[in-house]
């Protein structure tokens, strides 16, 4: 896939090297946490759910800012070595927990097992159209619908990436077609959540409502949350806003000390109301708390890297938190088998969800470090992809 940048590397001109940046994985942290809390029924933490849009803006980034640097060094994308690197980095940490799940469910006494159909989505990075397919029906590997997404959007972004850098666009001119793309997707997806949720069957009527219409509004609503929540089209905004932050960074974007400290203690306030106000499968999480969480995400990773020595970048930058961002995706695999397993063995919803923060975080910690960054490094070597 080749396309001319002389315009772009122009405008662009040698992006700065991302290097590491500790902060966003002391937000990875967060994130996680946030996550695993909610999927363990830990009281305060209902929108915690919305760890995940976290994780989508933080992806939408580093995968723009690479392809970016990519296409003004070298004039093109290598869609192969792209989507190689992807795989490699990612896909062993899935096959290990699938099938470490499923010898853990053999070998553990009146265990339930996975079932094939959930597990073959899994492998195959189609979790979210599983659960659109069969809703409810995924156990210990439903969580993988975000990984669905993701991968789903890396088999697609370059593309619309090289369509976006037609006519050589300035920096400026391609941050404003990537925010298009954002309000689309925003817009779209409020329209749907909002006529789904005003749908009346035939015949309704309010003031003597039939129980079989209500269950039909019901029915209707569920599966308008559900797609409004897993189909590709309407989750891609995080990971866009991530991609016009990346634009904005790589077209040299920087900010004064006092700009980045306000943004950040606006942008960090509104993580925290949009988490601790969201409920799941409302109105309100679409066409509020989610593209309120993306947007502010996004706020802190412009922030963060306006100003890398900010007080809030060494905060999220202490050992604990790094640790947690490092192990963060092997946490996100782990933390819903584990919950799941225990709860087939643990009455105590306290004591169970204790067992697995302890569980959860130790097989991690040996999935990291025994897997998931070993098998990176080999298989790109055996692959040649750098």
């Amino acid at each position: 896939m080749t396309t001319t940048t002389d315009s772009v590397a122009a405008h662009l001109g040698e992006p700065p090297k991302l290097g590491y940046l500790p902060a966003w994985d002391g937000l990875r942290a967060l994130a996680v946490v946030a996550v695993m809390l909610f999927h363990f029924d830990i009281p305060g933490f209902r929108g915690g759910l919305l760890g995940v849009d976290v994780f989508f803006v933080i992806s939408g980034f580093l995968i723009t800012y690479l392809l970016l640097g990519e296409v003004v060094k070298h004039g093109h994308i290598e869609y192969r070595r792209f989507i190689g690197r992807r795989f490699t980095r990612l896909y062993p940490a899935v096959l290990a927990t699938i099938v470490g799940t499923w010898v853990v469910c053999l070998l553990a006494r009146g265990a339930a097992a996975p079932g094939r159909d959930q597990s073959l989505a899994g492998l195959t990075y189609t979790m979210n159209w599983f659960d659109l397919a069969e809703p409810g029906v995924a156990t210990y590997f439903a969580h993988l619908w975000s990984l669905g997404v993701e991968q789903q959007f890396y088999l697609t972004w370059p593309l619309i990436l090289m369509v976006l850098l037609v006519r050589r666009p300035t920096p400026q001119q391609l941050l404003r077609r990537c925010l298009a793309l954002v309000a689309i997707v925003i817009a779209a997806r409020a329209a749907y959540v909002v006529a789904g949720f005003a749908w009346r069957p035939a015949g309704w009527n309010p003031a003597a409502p039939d129980p079989f219409l209500y269950g039909a509004i019901s029915d209707r609503r569920n599966q308008v949350v559900d797609w409004a929540y897993f189909a590709l089209w309407f989750r891609v905004d995080g990971i866009f806003l991530g991609a016009a932050a990346a634009i904005w960074a790589a077209g040299g974007g920087t900010m004064k000390r006092w700009m980045s400290t306000t943004l950040t203690i606006c942008c960090s306030v509104a993580v925290v109301v949009a988490i601790a106000m969201a409920e799941p499968r409302t109105e309100s999480l679409f066409l509020l708390w989610i593209p309120l969480a993306g947007i502010a995400t996004a706020g802190l990773l412009a922030a963060s890297w306006g100003a890398r020595s900010s007080p809030w970048s060494r905060c999220l930058s202490i050992p604990p938190l790094k640790l947690i961002g490092q192990w963060s995706y092997s946490i996100y695999l782990v933390h819903i088998p584990v919950w799941v397993l225990l709860g087939q063995k643990i009455s105590n919803q306290r004591l169970r969800a204790l067992a697995s923060i302890v569980i959860t975080i130790a097989v991690s910690g040996v999935l990291h470090t025994a897997l998931e960054k070993p098998a990176n490094r080999a298989l790109r070597r055996r692959l040649k992809l750098g």
